[in-house]
């Protein structure tokens, strides 16, 4: 990895704390009170409906906060090397949890609004 990017803006506790809440916001937190482990043990995969590239994810982010948060530019896996060797499309099978847990998964792009109103609210002075 090379120096830090002075256009990406690190936050700290404050982006972890809001990790784990949105985290309980999202179907995970339906599959984990499943107990769907307990009765059929196996290799689960989560993550919310849709698929996105980290351009995409950034986008929505920016499109959000508004275009002065930070600069972003979509690059290829190939002008980003990292020491882990990755795939050039990967996408989590989750077939199981939904049919085991009998979850309903939502969208990337509404878990990920749900996450930035909760941040927004945390900021917000009263």
């Amino acid at each position: 990895m090379g120096p830090p990017n002075p256009d990406i803006p690190v936050f700290g506790a404050a982006v972890r704390n809001a990790f784990k809440e949105c985290l309980a916001m999202s179907g995970i937190a339906a599959a984990a009170d499943s107990r769907l482990w307990q009765t059929a043990p196996g290799i689960y995969h989560y993550s919310d409906e849709g698929a996105c590239t980290w351009f995409d994810f950034a986008a929505r982010i920016v499109g959000r906060t508004g275009p002065d948060t930070c600069r972003i530019e979509p690059c290829t896996s190939a002008q980003r090397p990292t020491a882990a060797l990755r795939p050039s499309y990967s996408v989590l099978d989750k077939s199981l949890i939904k049919r085991v847990a009998g979850i309903g998964i939502p969208r990337w792009e509404e878990s990920l609004d749900r996450c930035l109103d909760y941040m927004a609210r945390q900021t917000e002075t009263p």
